[in-house]
């Protein structure tokens, strides 16, 4: 065996874009597993993948989490890389540091929380995946007496021993309930750990925020589709108040029609996930009183343009269980050059916008100076007495 130590990973689509090796370690191999013809490599292995039964995600999933006939036989140790992930570090430094020699399964725990339920919420509130599907798994752990608060894995980067026994069949069970229930492969990890027993060596960091990996954001959706509807406040989050789906589209307008699952009295919209969408209008159909709030935005030319991919408004109104509601929207998204030009004079704007807090800075340092010498003055200290005897009087 030549080398050990393989390090793999998998892009599906044109989901990511795959970033060059800058320095590659001796002793261990580079695969990038894709079924997209236009990826190339200098520095990495690329081998093409199809499956027709499976879409580009379940079939990044089954191959980040079953692995590949060229890695299972062949290596001792396999590291998984999200295709938006680079090493800062060395590989094999990052391997000694937390894969011990009893250890078989390295991965780090999830950042922000450990309790499943929540993870499922945070999904559906990201539109990360399909109410239906988070629905049916969370139903799935209530009759499996799955518990809450079990962990959660951060699977972005992890480390295996590809032939060991409980391994292997967490990675079969753990691939099963991506293809019966989510692809959010963070949602059945543990569940799947806690039926198998196999032991994970948790690593306390956070993916995105150390020093051993540097990261970018998956590539977006480039067209509005889609919509997000949440009744109520979300604090007091309830997955029946959550609706989401495709617009409709009638006359360039972009349409919502939906019944109203609850009587509240407001509504967040989460309209695009498209950096740089322009919202021209919004019609609230029969609530003409409606108060509107748009968050994430910045005025542009007479025109409001929502920067990233939180597009959102917040409509205020009396909104009845079991009515009707419809909203029109007028909105579109910036071509590259307009893009361009939006994003110099927003700069701008914030360079001149700096240059006046710093003057404004400094006024305030002179008017505290100014201060300090008029408070430590002999007179100013002379009419402190005068109050206090005034108010012992």
């Amino acid at each position: 065996m030549k080398n050990k130590i393989g390090v793999y990973t998998c892009i599906t689509g044109e989901y990511d874009g795959l970033k060059e090796i800058e320095e590659k370690e001796r002793g261990i191999d580079y695969y990038c597993f894709t079924n997209n013809k236009n990826i190339k490599s200098d520095t990495w292995n690329v081998v093409y993948i199809e499956d027709s039964n499976l879409s580009n995600v379940e079939l990044a999933r089954k191959t980040k989490i079953l692995g590949h006939p060229l890695l299972n036989e062949k290596y001792e140790i396999l590291v998984w890389m999200d295709g938006n992930i680079t090493f800062n570090k060395k590989i094999k430094d990052f391997i000694k540091t937390y894969l011990k020699p009893k250890d078989v399964f390295v991965a780090f725990k999830h950042g922000e929380r450990d309790c499943v339920k929540e993870e499922c919420n945070f999904c559906i509130r990201l539109r990360k995946e399909k109410k239906e599907k988070i629905q049916k798994v969370l139903d799935f752990y209530k009759k499996e007496k799955y518990m809450d608060n079990n962990g959660l894995i951060e699977s972005t980067v992890y480390i295996k021993r590809p032939h060991d026994k409980l391994v292997k069949e967490t990675m079969k069970l753990w691939f099963s309930m991506i293809v019966n229930y989510t692809t959010r492969d963070q949602l059945s990890f543990n569940y799947c750990i806690f039926k198998t027993g196999l032991k994970v060596k948790w690593i306390n960091e956070k993916v995105f925020d150390n020093d051993w990996f540097d990261y970018e954001n998956h590539n977006f959706s480039k067209k509005i589709e889609s919509y997000r509807l949440y009744f109520g406040d979300q604090d007091n989050y309830q997955l029946d108040n959550d609706i989401q789906n495709n617009y409709l589209t009638r006359d360039n307008k972009y349409v919502i029609s939906v019944k109203i699952p609850s009587t509240v009295d407001s509504v967040i919209l989460e309209f695009s996930k498209v950096p740089c969408t322009i919202l021209k209008n919004v019609h609230v159909k029969n609530h003409s009183n409606s108060v509107i709030e748009y968050y994430n935005y910045v005025d542009y030319k007479g025109k409001k343009v929502f920067y990233n991919k939180d597009a959102i408004i917040k409509i205020n109104d009396s909104f009845e269980k079991g009515k009707n509601l419809t909203i029109e929207l007028e909105m579109e998204l910036m071509d590259s050059n307009r893009i361009f030009n939006f994003l110099e004079r927003v700069c701008i704007k914030m360079l001149n916008q700096k240059g006046e807090i710093e003057i404004l800075r400094s006024d305030k340092e002179k008017i505290q100076t100014e201060r300090d010498l008029v408070v430590n003055s002999r007179g100013w200290r002379y009419l402190e007495k005068l109050r206090k005897i005034k108010h012992r009087k």
